[in-house]
């Protein structure tokens, strides 16, 4: 019921990406401490070898939490996480609250904030989405920060279509953007 995830990329600085703890007392609950990935953006949670661009999107590096500060959408905090239901058809859920900063390298403005995303599964590979990110304290001088998303997939066969809406304010600066890249994975990649 316990686990942990550790995992330091050596190619950078030595970064430390994740280290955190979590409990599983069931397939429908999850809660987890440490650094962790902003529940926040499909193209930021997935991981760069499950990425058919193999670089990430404009829009996902500049308005996600996390990427638009450098540290690859980590943050320290708590989040509860889960799914439910079951043939096909799920509910999946995360909402953390995070503390701006991460264990090593922090970047110099901290939002503390909160993140909750909210993913519909339904068969024949469609899912669609939201997610919501809101700071509510950061560093003297930082504005404060709200993201709002909407995404969908569709998976079928070595085929799959992904798109994502990002609303961005930064205090009184608005900014918006999305992609919808297609992809057909080679059978080796597999």
């Amino acid at each position: 019921k316990f686990s942990y995830r550790f995992q330091v990329d050596f190619a950078k600085t030595p970064y430390l990406m994740d280290a955190s703890i979590a409990f599983r007392p069931q397939r429908s609950l999850s809660v987890a401490a440490g650094q962790m990935k902003i529940p926040f953006s499909a193209e930021s949670l997935i991981g760069d070898d499950r990425n058919a661009p193999v670089a990430r999107s404009r829009v996902v590096l500049a308005l996600v939490p996390g990427r638009d500060t450098g540290v690859q959408g980590r943050d320290v905090g708590t989040q509860i996480s889960g799914a439910i239901g079951g043939n096909g058809r799920q509910l999946e859920y995360a909402a953390g609250v995070f503390r701006g900063q991460t264990f090593v390298l922090a970047p110099k403005i901290h939002h503390q904030a909160t993140a909750g995303r909210l993913m519909v599964h339904v068969p024949a590979g469609l899912r669609f989405g939201v997610d919501w990110y809101g700071s509510f304290r950061a560093t003297s001088g930082a504005l404060p920060k709200r993201r709002a998303e909407i995404e969908g997939e569709y998976s079928r066969g070595r085929a799959n279509i992904r798109a994502e809406q990002i609303w961005a304010r930064d205090g009184q600066l608005r900014r918006r953007g999305g992609y919808e890249p297609c992809s057909a994975t080679a059978p080796w990649f597999r």
